[in-house]
């Protein structure tokens, strides 16, 4: 009984883990992505975000996905997040990184920026196209 719970517990682990694709992991940073193609704009992501310090003390888990029009950059944000609580200062910021990254890393096709909650379930796009 103790044999099968833990094999059904492992198994649980295993697929709750693939839930978002695959990732690469840097410091305190993941990022996940679901394609090939998509792998190397991880990579680069991560270069990126390691080069310019944004990988904080805290975890950070970003995801990108594409569409026909841009990638999709979903970063989850803190439990207490609150979108009103945006200030003009942090949606400049946030404006200035999405430009930078469109620069540098998604050379192809543009990305949003997407602030979502723990299950990368859109909360608010800081930046209008």
């Amino acid at each position: 009984m103790k044999r099968t719970f833990f094999l059904f517990f492992l198994l649980l682990i295993v697929s709750c883990s693939k839930g978002f694709g695959d990732k690469i992991e840097i410091g305190n940073t993941t990022i996940f992505y679901t394609t090939k193609n998509e792998k190397g704009i991880a990579e680069k992501l991560a270069i990126y975000w390691t080069k310019n310090q944004i990988d904080g003390k805290e975890k950070q888990f970003i995801r990108i996905l594409k569409y026909k029009e841009a990638y999709h950059l979903q970063l989850i944000l803190r439990e207490e997040f609150k979108s009103s609580a945006l200030s003009f200062e942090e949606i400049k910021l946030f404006t200035e990184l999405q430009s930078d990254l469109n620069k540098l890393v998604f050379t192809s096709l543009p990305c949003i920026i997407i602030l979502c909650d723990g299950n990368f379930k859109e909360i608010y796009t800081p930046v209008s196209e």
